[in-house]
């Protein structure tokens, strides 16, 4: 098994860490790889689609764009998929993908 410990905000188990709380879940490697992976083709995405679409105004529509977008099919992906939150593919496509597609950062800039 190569578990290991990173510190999350979902309740595992309660840990002392230099005298602060800290919350800590268990996760596997293949959680973190699909998370990884997600991340990197959503963050691809986002930068081939921030390339492709025009921009008309100052305004950075295509990042909004990209962002609503994103952030809808998170919702879709939590409705469909929560019951199982910690499914390969929920992981992949919701924190992975949808978090590297839709980055606030990005729009910021822009603005």
């Amino acid at each position: 098994d190569h578990s290991f410990a990173v510190l999350i905000s979902p309740i595992e188990r309660e840990h002392s860490i230099l005298g602060f709380a800290a919350t800590v879940m268990i996760v596997n490697r293949h959680q973190v790889t699909a998370v990884c992976c997600g991340g990197i083709i959503g963050a691809v995405t986002r930068w081939g689609l921030i390339e492709i679409l025009p921009t008309f105004t100052h305004w950075p529509w295509h990042i909004l764009l990209i962002n609503v977008f994103g952030s809808a099919a998170l919702g879709l992906l939590v409705g469909l998929l929560i019951e199982s939150p910690n499914n390969l593919l929920f992981l992949a496509a919701g924190t992975g993908f949808c978090g590297a597609f839709t980055t606030f950062s990005s729009f910021t800039v822009e603005i």
